[in-house]
């Protein structure tokens, strides 16, 4: 998916702002229920104008033209080797 890829692109380039810990949060938020969300003042706060409209895209990630269920999940395991703290307890 045309967005994932954009979103990992930007979080492992960045992986040690405090911005990409958020990103990935959302991004595994938007992946699988079971990872909560960074709250929107967070981002919103945190992010600059490419980043948040990427989070606007990820809100309706089911409505990307591409979207892809195992994508999905791959993302997940992409994301949390990179962020391996943010893992469900």
């Amino acid at each position: 998916m045309e967005i994932l890829n954009e979103i990992y692109n930007q979080i492992e380039e960045h992986r040690f702002s405090k911005s990409s810990e958020l990103i990935a949060q959302a991004v595994l938020s938007a992946c699988n229920s079971g990872y909560d969300a960074p709250s929107f003042l967070s981002l919103s706060a945190s992010l600059d104008d490419k980043n948040r409209q990427r989070m606007y895209r990820l809100i309706n990630i089911c409505r990307e033209s591409d979207f892809n269920n195992d994508e999905q999940s791959e993302m997940i395991h992409k994301v949390l080797a990179l962020f391996p703290e943010l893992k469900k307890s």
